[in-house]
């Protein structure tokens, strides 16, 4: 036989089932109960059996924990004040708040302070005979405080209940999901600009000239260039009469049969960068 049988068959001695068992071994072989299916359908009414014999055990041992629970509340909620517990503190110190594997064990605890309690009730309600009885008293109720505090801040610590994190609703988690990550729109840029840039581009390398994109650039870094040149010019000292605008019968262009507007100068400064593609530069800036 091994061990683990002989601990089961040990343990089974020293209780009812010790009994059954010496019964059914007086039970003929030929019995009907000894079929399987017997046999099976007796094991599983035995296990339910258990479980429920479980529970109610579960139950009676949680009730046991709250009614200690009340009694200390009711008996000893002033002197647990004296060691810093309040009332809101006592008000966790539920049954439901301890685990089931902990129910006995805190029961044993708490049956443990509300003796201690009591003998410290004692203890102060004593008066001293003499200076050595005095000093036994202080030690003897030193030691059983320090034994209390512990006990109850143990205790708080265990019947303490945290409060849950509070969760994102649906429309919460949501809204987060319903929003694009794009980037802010630039002003003055549309969806379709980007796309229409680089097919210009690609048009532009396939019959190798300058992009229209780079151009207006360079057109309008040309343009700024003009007018802060323009707008550097020292002014005369002394006031004189308002000229006429120049038109393009009294000042005429060189190699110009009309004035060009500021894009078509630029962009002819940008080919030929010559004073009278300058000249002419001005004279549209001028004329706009």
């Amino acid at each position: 036989m091994s061990d683990a049988n002989k601990h089961n068959d040990e343990s089974l001695n020293d209780t009812r089932w010790a009994s059954v068992i010496e019964e059914l071994r007086e039970w003929p072989s030929d019995a009907s109960e000894w079929e399987s299916d017997q046999v099976v359908g007796f094991v599983e009414k035995v296990r339910l059996l258990a479980e429920q014999k479980s529970d109610e055990r579960k139950k009676a041992g949680r009730l046991r924990l709250q009614q200690v629970l009340d009694q200390l509340r009711k008996s000893y909620e002033s002197d647990l004040a004296f060691f810093e517990l309040d009332s809101s503190d006592l008000a966790n110190w539920q049954a439901t708040h301890c685990p089931n594997d902990r129910v006995l064990e805190q029961t044993k605890t708490i049956e443990n302070l509300l003796v201690q309690l009591d003998q410290r009730r004692n203890l102060n309600q004593q008066s001293a005979a003499n200076f050595q009885e005095a000093r036994k008293h202080r030690s003897d109720l030193d030691s059983l405080e320090d034994r209390i505090s512990s006990l109850a801040k143990q205790l708080n610590q265990e019947f303490s209940v945290t409060a849950p994190e509070p969760k994102q609703t649906l429309e919460e988690e949501t809204k987060g999901d319903d929003e694009p990550d794009t980037d802010p729109p630039v002003p003055g840029k549309g969806p379709s600009d980007e796309h229409h840039g680089s097919d210009e581009e690609h048009q532009a390398k396939k019959e190798g000239r300058t992009p229209a994109v780079e151009s207006k650039k360079e057109t309008s870094s040309k343009e700024q260039d003009a007018e802060a040149e323009l707008s550097e010019r020292p002014e005369e000292s002394e006031p004189k009469q308002a000229e006429p605008a120049p038109s393009t019968a009294q000042h005429p262009v060189k190699r110009s049969a009309k004035l060009r507007s500021v894009r078509d100068a630029a962009m002819q400064l940008q080919e030929d960068d010559s004073d009278e593609h300058w000249e002419s530069l001005g004279w549209s800036l001028l004329a706009e």
